[in-house]
């Protein structure tokens, strides 16, 4: 299931790839829970800037992480990164 404002995988997806990674004996995974608060962007500029700047960190962390890691909106402004094979 993909977030309908930003394109990334739902936060249920999260869960079940963390699942399957961690199955996998010779894998390390990294999760990290990220918060940015867009409430000063909202009440001065708007939600259309806020959906704005949640589409913008969407779309680059596409481009910054490696193929397997995943990206997902937990909720508003909440989103969850999964590592996969994080060198220790």
């Amino acid at each position: 299931m993909r977030d309908p404002l930003t394109g990334r995988p739902a936060g249920r997806l999260t869960g079940t790839r963390a699942a399957v990674a961690q199955s996998q004996r010779r894998r390390r995974t990294a999760a990290l829970f990220v918060e940015w608060t867009l409430k000063t962007v909202n009440d001065s500029l708007g939600y259309t800037v806020g959906d704005a700047v949640l589409q913008a960190v969407a779309a680059g962390s596409a481009v910054t992480l490696r193929p397997g890691d995943t990206v997902a909106r937990l909720s508003a402004d909440e989103f969850a990164v999964l590592l996969e094979d994080v060198v220790t």
